[in-house]
């Protein structure tokens, strides 16, 4: 096999980015050069952000003058905050998925316009692919994850030799950093702060307690079921109350607009959803537990909320909550002819908005 000369990664790139600009690079398509290289294996049908087998890796690495240690720190893994992830699950806690369709893709990578104006050769970064990341920090501005000139997802695997760089839309062609983004709202810039420093220090804080990342990270989703339970709920809840006391008094902005799961939510619901965390979060486990004594929030309602909390919140809460803390079971069927609520309706729509423009692509 020939070598190929080297093109070396750009300081957190995401792989998929890497491979697609190698192959403009060398004046021809993603897909033919992921043909040349691999004639039997279907690359752009799955994320390839995942990592590659060993075998494959080590002969991409030999054919490519890149090291296994630099496509490595590109691919996904060596990012997600848990210990370990199911590398069969379709959607991986805190990464958001593609959702692939032959090469089509729903959605999955975010952008931030003026970045990819300002690059040399435009390219894609690993934190683009983080659900927590929802703003750019260097530009204070909100991450796109859509072309808004089509609303197409962003699919660089997807451009042709004729193409100048990735950042241009493979749907419509237009130039991705022209694209306008908004000013990012402060509290969602505090969470991906407490994020990023999370995942570089290995343990972050809730007030005065320290947590493990993988700890304080499970912490941030439990309060975000929490807040999303809330959003649907009547003041006069006790969790709505408690928030009520930790200064969050209007519960309903933390309302998605499909109700999916985190990770497939839009740039701007997860925005909003994790600016309300890092305010909890920036309450402190005291506050929070004081807040819920004050509500007369019981371990039982805690419980029900979603994933567990962290042993070291739970001990807390066991100290100064009544009641038995019980873990949220199945949800009982509704009974037919019972009519949903509006915002239940307008969710249900705009799922079905998502996948018949999924479809029609």
């Amino acid at each position: 096999m020939n070598a190929i000369r080297a093109v070396s990664l750009q300081p957190d790139e995401l792989f998929s980015s890497w491979l697609a600009r190698f192959a403009l690079t060398r004046g021809c398509d993603p897909l033919s050069l992921t043909g040349s290289l691999w004639r039997s294996r279907r690359t752009w049908t799955r994320d390839t952000d995942r990592g590659l087998p060993d075998l494959i890796l080590a002969e991409l690495c030999g054919r490519t003058g890149v090291s296994a240690d630099a496509l490595n720190r590109s691919f996904l893994p060596a990012r997600a905050p848990l210990a370990q992830v199911d590398a069969r699950h379709p959607v991986w806690p805190w990464i958001l998925p593609v959702g692939t369709r032959n090469r089509l893709r729903h959605g999955g990578l975010q952008f931030c316009p003026q970045c990819l104006g300002a690059d040399r050769a435009p390219y894609f970064r690993v934190h683009w692919r983080l659900a927590w990341h929802t703003c750019c920090v260097q530009h204070g501005t909100l991450l796109l994850d859509r072309c808004l000139n089509c609303s197409a997802p962003v699919e660089p695997h997807r451009l042709t030799a004729a193409d100048e760089n990735l950042a241009i839309c493979a749907t419509c062609r237009v130039s991705l950093a022209t694209c306008a983004s908004d000013i990012a709202p402060n509290s969602a810039f505090d969470f991906q702060c407490q994020a990023r420093r999370a995942e570089a220090e290995g343990h972050g804080d809730f007030g005065a307690l320290r947590l493990t990342r993988v700890d304080w990270f499970g912490l941030a989703r439990y309060l975000t079921a929490l807040l999303r339970r809330a959003s649907v709920g009547k003041p006069q809840w006790s969790i709505n109350r408690m928030l009520a006391c930790l200064d969050l008094l209007d519960t309903r902005s933390y309302r998605s607009s499909t109700g999916l799961p985190l990770e497939l939510l839009p740039t701007r619901d997860r925005a909003v959803l994790l600016g309300g965390v890092a305010h909890v979060m920036g309450a402190g486990v005291d506050r929070f537990v004081e807040a819920a004594r004050t509500a007369g929030v019981t371990r039982r309602t805690l419980g029900m909320v979603g994933s567990g909390l962290p042993a070291q919140v739970e001990a807390r809460i066991d100290r100064a909550v009544s009641g038995a803390l019980r873990k949220r079971k199945p949800a009982r069927p509704k009974l037919p002819g019972i009519p949903k609520s509006p915002a239940s309706v307008a969710q249900s729509w705009a799922r079905l908005h998502r996948r018949i423009a999924a479809e029609l692509r």
